[in-house]
């Protein structure tokens, strides 16, 4: 998939458009997460046949998809367009963008000082569910947290193009909001973080004219795998609150791989989610996947 995504990305980064891009970020997604859970974790009771089905459905599906895309209106086809779209973000009125930031991070703030939530996923995934039931929270909070990650990821899109097309003053101005952003997305996780980063790549590389997908930049990627690796040591050795426990600080937590392995081991990806349902299917009741039928 991994490769897949290379080749289809270094044909199309001139043109690409919406659909373009989900083709991309779900090949990268299932493949390297598919990778990295081959090395890091015991697959040896996984059926290898269901295994390859369920990457294959996603696979199916995302190039049906795509291959709809191609037969839209060309009036439509343009809309889609990366780069009719970022320069529809662009024009976006500042005064609005520090509106909702302001209400974000306000909203951010209330949670947090009245039921010590900060993102959405610790509502659905509490270290406390094990041991006693998920505490009552109002109705209203929790319907407007569901927007909370869709707003924040369209804040970030638009500062980043005003932080890639001004220059001087506002520019630094600009930084200091996309900062700002960030800084509220690290509250939430490493994969939220890592998602801004790729999505600040590929605007960078949309606005400036130039094509992501080149040998040259398949090898600074693997340079910089180490300081990604790094970070995840320090953002998780720190999230986690183990410092004390594990006497990391500092410079050394950069290098506590326990804190990732073990992040890594414990979480189940999305992959293994359609390979247990598959998997169950076919064991139990022979293959019979609905998809599409509860449509119908």
């Amino acid at each position: 998939m991994l490769g897949t995504a290379a080749v289809f990305g270094r044909l199309r980064w001139s043109r690409i458009d919406v659909v373009d891009l989900h083709v991309l970020m779900v090949s990268v997604y299932f493949g390297s997460y598919t990778l990295v859970d081959a090395l890091v974790k015991d697959l040896s009771t996984v059926n290898s046949g269901s295994a390859v089905l369920s990457l294959l459905l996603v696979m199916v599906t995302v190039g049906a998809t795509w291959l709809i895309s191609r037969i839209l209106p060309i009036k439509l086809r343009r809309t889609l367009q990366m780069r009719y779209l970022l320069a529809q973000w662009l024009n976006v009125d500042g005064r609005i963008v520090l509106s909702l930031l302001g209400a974000v991070l306000v909203f951010q703030l209330y949670g947090y000082q009245h039921f010590g939530i900060l993102a959405a996923s610790t509502i659905a995934v509490s270290l406390n569910t094990l041991y006693s039931p998920v505490p009552d929270l109002p109705y209203w909070f929790t319907s407007a947290m569901s927007f909370l990650t869709p707003l924040t990821f369209c804040l970030f899109i638009a500062v980043t193009l005003k932080v890639l097309a001004f220059r001087a003053g506002k520019r630094v101005f600009w930084i200091i909001v996309l900062v700002t952003v960030v800084t509220l997305v690290t509250a939430w996780g490493r994969r939220e973080v890592i998602y801004l980063v790729y999505i600040f790549v590929v605007l960078w590389s949309i606005t400036k004219t130039r094509n992501l997908i080149s040998p040259m930049n398949g090898f600074l990627l693997l340079l910089a795998l180490p300081l990604l690796v790094a970070f995840s040591n320090i953002f998780l050795t720190y999230r986690s609150n183990t410092v004390a426990k594990l006497g990391v600080s500092g410079i050394s937590s950069a290098t506590n791989l326990d804190a990732t392995l073990g992040n890594l081991q414990d979480r189940m990806s999305i992959w293994q989610l359609n390979y247990m349902i598959i998997d169950k299917q076919v064991y139990y009741y022979g293959l019979d996947i609905p998809y599409g039928d509860i449509l119908w």
